[in-house]
């Protein structure tokens, strides 16, 4: 597999202001992983749909022994039409420190890596915190420090839904103090947040500050089957554009 990573793009304030928001959706996953569809259909729901390109994210782990067949096919499927595919995966933050759950000899193959907090780490490789066991403080402050991790990984290209774990189990609005961290960290690195169809995350606030940051977005159905596809709220962003207008 030979990486497009040259042609990828994210969108800052100033892109989106200028030419509005993209048609591209850079997280699905297929029969790979979890999802349901080959890539082929998830090719040509992408073309009915009017995207100018997609990437695939299959979930991936070090013990993977797929990834050449992944690899192979997303060449093949490549090679049968004019819509851009980018070939990644979402790989799960192993530890707080922001190492991921993907062998590095892959690394050189793929256009773009998802850096995603799964669950709460601890320093030790794979041993997770409960955090029913913690407090709404404690959610926070391990999450921050997880995100901040994984985009100081060099592998990371996007944060994969943010701040996931404080909304399932506190279902709060995440405090500014904790945006502008991991904010400021994605800026300096140059790593692209993520707007998630599944999960709508983050909210409206919070891409709001970011945007005014200069960051740039990631834009990501989260789909698990074909018909997904593209299944983002863009009226998020359409409304930001219109605020700041």
């Amino acid at each position: 597999m030979i990486p497009i990573s040259d042609v990828i793009q994210f969108f800052d304030l100033n892109y989106l202001i200028k030419k509005g928001i993209p048609k591209v959706d850079y997280h699905m996953h297929t029969q790979f992983s979890d999802g349901i569809g080959s890539i082929q259909e998830y090719l040509q729901s992408a073309e009915n749909k009017g995207l100018t390109s997609f990437a695939i994210t299959d979930h991936v782990w070090k013990t993977s022994y797929w990834l050449d067949d992944y690899f192979n096919e997303i060449d093949m499927v490549r090679e049968s039409s004019s819509t851009k595919i980018f070939s990644g995966v979402e790989a799960k933050q192993i530890n707080i420190n922001g190492e991921i759950d993907l062998d590095s000899k892959y690394t050189s193959k793929l256009d773009l890596v998802l850096g995603a907090v799964h669950a709460l780490p601890t320093d030790i490789d794979y041993l997770f915190l409960d955090p029913k066991k913690l407090s709404p403080i404690e959610i926070l402050e391990v999450e921050t420090e997880s995100i901040i991790g994984l985009i100081r990984n060099k592998q990371v290209k996007i944060i994969a839904h943010p701040f996931i774990m404080y909304k399932k189990y506190v279902d709060a609005p995440v405090p500014n103090e904790a945006i502008e961290k991991v904010v400021n960290c994605a800026v300096k690195n140059n790593v692209a947040i993520e707007l998630n169809g599944k999960y709508s995350l983050p909210d409206i606030d919070f891409l709001k500050l970011a945007l005014q940051r200069g960051a740039k977005l990631s834009f990501g159905s989260d789909a698990h089957k074909p018909s997904d596809i593209g299944k983002i709220p863009y009226f998020y962003v359409e409304q930001i554009l219109e605020d700041l207008n």
